[in-house]
């Protein structure tokens, strides 16, 4: 190449894809956005399960004792924030923990006669109860049209699922499906769960940044959005009329237009 430049060939395709759908079919994959606020415990319906912009996190049958928070993420290169997802101190409860994106069916239909990949980086508390320490990734398909995995899907299938070894370091996983998205697809989503045993310490929790879903068999490089780029995509799907510090809720009328404080959103 000019000049000897190495070029990789998961560097060229980065070019290429870089900006694409199929470089990052997810939204706020790096959790950057926070518009609901960075502190969320025991969610109790669709609405309430929604922590970072486009993430639901809850538990089997809405189970109390978990805490989804925003942390400091920068232990891995290229990420300000990541997601915590915890089980409360003293609880025995051992439900599932769920932490899902749905892709609506207008972005899932893109990725139709294609492989998908799967990557992410992970860690885990010093106390983190699940089963030897198994963090477990899915991608589920569906048939229906803006379902999500909290009421099911029309159809749901396994497109991959891994079980994941975390450790207290941060650590990157791939996981790619062995077929193509098959052409009756219309919707994609992203799952991650652990189940939890015992009863939980301080530091049960899972911590989670760079979500990345790529089209095809090669986990490329994590492409960060911009922060007004990121925050523009999660705005179709929720926005406030506070300004983005202020939580929808709060008692103040700072950002507010025309003195409303309602909030809209849609359950993808």
């Amino acid at each position: 190449t000019p000049g000897n430049r190495k070029v990789t060939v998961s560097n060229f395709l980065a070019s290429i894809y870089k900006n694409s759908l199929f470089n990052q079919g997810l939204v706020n994959g790096n959790f950057d956005i926070w518009q609901r606020n960075t502190t969320f415990t025991d969610a109790t319906t669709i609405p309430t399960a929604y922590s970072a912009d486009r993430w639901l996190s809850y538990r089997t049958g809405y189970a109390a004792n978990c805490t989804t928070t925003r942390q400091d993420g920068t232990g891995v290169y290229g990420s300000r924030y990541c997601l915590r997802q915890a089980r409360d101190n003293g609880d025995s409860n051992t439900s599932n923990m769920i932490l899902v994106y749905n892709m609506e069916t207008e972005d899932s239909l893109k990725f139709r006669g294609k492989k998908v990949t799967l990557s992410f980086y992970a860690r885990m508390g010093a106390l983190f109860s699940a089963t030897s320490t198994k963090f477990v990734s899915n991608i589920v398909s569906g048939t229906g049209t803006d379902e999500n995995d909290v009421t099911g899907l029309t159809g749901a299938a396994t497109v991959v699922t891994q079980d994941n070894t975390l450790s207290t370091s941060w650590q990157k996983f791939t996981m790619t499906s062995s077929a193509v998205i098959a052409d009756s697809v219309t919707q994609l989503i992203v799952r991650f769960n652990w189940t939890p045993v015992g009863t939980a310490g301080a530091t049960d929790y899972i911590e989670i940044t760079q979500v990345q879903l790529c089209s095809g068999d090669v986990a490329l490089p994590f492409q960060p959005k911009s922060f007004l780029d990121e925050l523009k995509a999660c705005m179709r799907y929720y926005e406030k009329s506070y300004n983005y510090g202020v939580f929808a809720g709060a008692a103040t009328t700072l950002g507010c237009v025309g003195g409303g404080v309602a909030t809209s959103g849609n359950n993808v």
